[in-house]
């Protein structure tokens, strides 16, 4: 075993927070998610989401944004045309749903529940997202259940 894989071992069993370039057991590391993430974030606006509005979004050059799109594409969660449009797949798109659902769940915890600053529970979430359990989300969204007013129906 290299010394490298004998670090991150170590860090796991001591429930050390994983880098972004580190992968899930699926293997997609916190900066692949963000990209998944935006993505479908930017489809809602407009389906032809392109390389420079990803770029745009996520503060990062073009060239790294190809890069990201390339193992997405070989992991079979986006199409990308050369020069074009970025489409999440099926299989990309429920993972991308994936972690926007854990994002929006911690920023209402964080919010809610803790009190911290929009910007705060933003950010928070954003580094979160791509580490909380699924044990501990279905936690912290029944806290935050119990813990808000019931929503009244508008009509």
């Amino acid at each position: 075993m290299k010394v490298k894989e004998k670090l991150n071992d170590e860090s796991r069993r001591q429930g050390k927070e994983r880098k972004s370039d580190e992968k899930h057991p699926w293997g997609l590391t916190a900066s692949l998610e963000d990209y998944l993430e935006s993505i479908l974030i930017l489809a809602r606006d407009n389906p032809g989401v392109r390389v420079k509005d990803i770029s745009r979004r996520l503060q990062v050059k073009n060239s790294s944004v190809v890069s990201a799109l390339s193992t997405l594409a070989r992991n079979g969660l986006v199409v990308h045309e050369y020069y074009g449009k970025v489409r999440l797949t099926r299989q990309g798109h429920l993972q991308a749903k994936d972690v926007l659902r854990k994002h929006a769940a911690l920023v209402t915890f964080l919010r809610q529940v803790v009190g911290v600053r929009a910007k705060v529970a933003q950010a928070d979430a954003c580094r979160i997202e791509h580490v909380v359990s699924s044990e501990t989300l279905k936690r912290i969204t029944r806290l935050v259940r119990k813990n808000l007013p019931p929503q009244r129906h508008r009509r």
